[in-house]
């Protein structure tokens, strides 16, 4: 350990839970299916085709303002995608079709929802034990942080953290420093005694390097080329306890 660290924060996706992709398509396919379900309801015709095709645009179209530092509300996700379905969509749709739509898009996470990653729990209550501040960072996609913050409780682990930021309540994701500094500023931590652990090496790395705080990288899930050299890199969590 060559620095001592006040404050620890965490991305979550593929760092604190673990995803697969036959879940993500679990849950995709629920989402476009029970959509459709809901505007057959409505006497609204549109081909399954034309509703996935719509997810996939409202997912490419989201994951571009996060690389550039932005998010929408997850309502505002939702509406994007039943505007891309068809123009004018939601116009024609109550209010009740059109919470319908959104609750069953965001709780899709539950018919399909990532894993604790392996060593999640034992550092957070290494670094509890070590008194440090604990926070997380996460870049929503197409679950909200509210939906994420009742599963982190089931999964036992929210107890940990003396704050959250999820970029779909703040409308900033990461590599923003705005997040970073959001997250510090709610922590009173300075961005010289704070690490930031995170597996992608563009938002996590890049992000917490630029914006003065230390940086570990979680190898495995990310294979570009490095932009900005992280401080550390481990390939399981366990390792991490011996950087704090």
């Amino acid at each position: 350990m060559d620095k001592t660290y006040e404050c620890i924060t965490f991305d979550l996706w593929q760092t604190l839970i673990v995803d697969q992709q036959d879940w993500g398509k679990i849950r995709s396919d629920l989402r476009i299916n029970s959509c459709y379900e809901t505007l057959k309801e409505n006497h609204i015709p549109v081909e399954l085709e034309r509703i996935a095709f719509a997810y996939k645009e409202t997912y490419e179209e989201c994951d571009e303002l996060r690389k550039n530092g932005l998010d929408i509300s997850f309502r505002d996700q939702v509406l994007m995608y039943l505007s891309f379905i068809k123009e004018g969509i939601v116009e024609e749709l109550s209010e009740s079709s059109i919470r319908k739509i959104i609750n069953d898009y965001g709780y899709a996470f539950y018919e399909a929802p990532p894993e604790l990653a392996k060593g999640a729990l034992d550092i957070l209550e290494h670094a509890q034990s070590k008194q440090l501040k604990i926070g997380l960072i996460s870049n929503s996609g197409t679950t909200p942080g509210i939906i994420v913050k009742a599963y982190l409780e089931q999964l036992g682990i929210l107890e940990f953290f003396h704050d959250m930021v999820f970029s779909d309540e703040l409308l900033i994701s990461k590599p923003s420093g705005k997040i970073f500094m959001k997250s510090l500023m709610n922590l009173q931590a300075m961005p010289e005694e704070t690490i930031h652990v995170g597996d992608n090496l563009y938002s996590d790395i890049h992000g917490a390097i630029t914006n003065g705080l230390s940086s570990i990288w979680v190898k495995g899930y990310d294979d570009r080329d490095i932009i900005s050299p992280p401080t550390y890199t481990v390939e399981r969590l366990e390792e991490i306890k011996d950087i704090i």
